[in-house]
């Protein structure tokens, strides 16, 4: 499973484009800074939280609020792919 990847340098916004799975399209994730260990990226349609250094995570692919990166609310377990973890992990970090 590969993602489409296009790292947008935007005023004040750090974004990431990438297809998932079965995603007809690629969303743009907003990438925001770094928490922990933990990465959390939101398009507008999906939303997804994962670990910077193994990429494991869950996404919701029907939810776009932070709530919904519970399980109970429809986020599934992830992998996210490497070179998708690499380029949110430049950008959290401030990169």
């Amino acid at each position: 499973m590969s993602a489409a990847l296009d790292i947008m340098t935007l005023p004040k916004r750090r974004d990431v484009t990438a297809k998932f799975g079965k995603m007809r399209k690629a969303q743009r994730y907003t990438v925001y800074p770094k928490q922990g260990r933990y990465i959390v990226v939101q398009s507008d349609r999906s939303i997804g939280r994962f670990d910077a250094e193994t990429g494991v995570g869950v996404l919701n692919p029907n939810g776009k609020y932070f709530m919904q990166l519970s399980l109970s609310l429809g986020a599934q377990p992830f992998v996210f792919p490497a070179e998708f973890v690499s380029a949110c992990r430049v950008i959290a970090e401030g990169g």
